[in-house]
């Protein structure tokens, strides 16, 4: 009689189970490609064609974003409790820029530990375009 061990390792060597392996390596690799043209070309920090010209994802940002006050030398910040709200910013940022913009929790010390959702973009040709359309700076 044969232990679940030696089953195990007849299984995992069996030809039936290699080309399945095979096949699956094979549909990661092609579905990866356009991941990781994305991702080279976000590493290189080249903002879309678009990023200048008037949208509807210009006009919701400036009106966040001058509204919470939030423009750096280096970055374009949001702070909030409501996640889809935040959310719902990052990904209008995201096509807006081309780029991609950073997302984390930190939970509050003063609002009785509440979550804040926090979206931060790292660009300085978006923070100087967007100061020109918020009067205090």
């Amino acid at each position: 009689m044969k232990t679940l061990s030696e089953e195990r390792a007849n299984y995992l060597y069996s030809e039936k189970n290699l080309s399945h392996l095979r096949r699956l390596n094979n549909l990661y690799k092609k579905s990866n490609t356009a991941r990781l043209k994305k991702l080279a070309r976000l590493r290189t920090k080249q903002p879309s064609s678009t990023l200048f010209t008037d949208s509807f994802e210009l006009g919701y940002i400036i009106g966040v974003v001058c509204g919470d006050r939030n423009i750096g030398k280096y970055t374009v910040r949001l702070g909030c409790t409501d996640k889809d709200f935040a959310y719902f910013f990052k990904s209008q940022l995201d096509n807006w820029s081309g780029l991609c913009s950073g997302s984390y929790v930190r939970y509050s010390r003063i609002r009785s530990h509440k979550p804040i959702f926090a979206i931060e973009l790292n660009f300085i040709k978006t923070c100087n375009f967007l100061k020109k359309f918020c009067l205090s700076n």
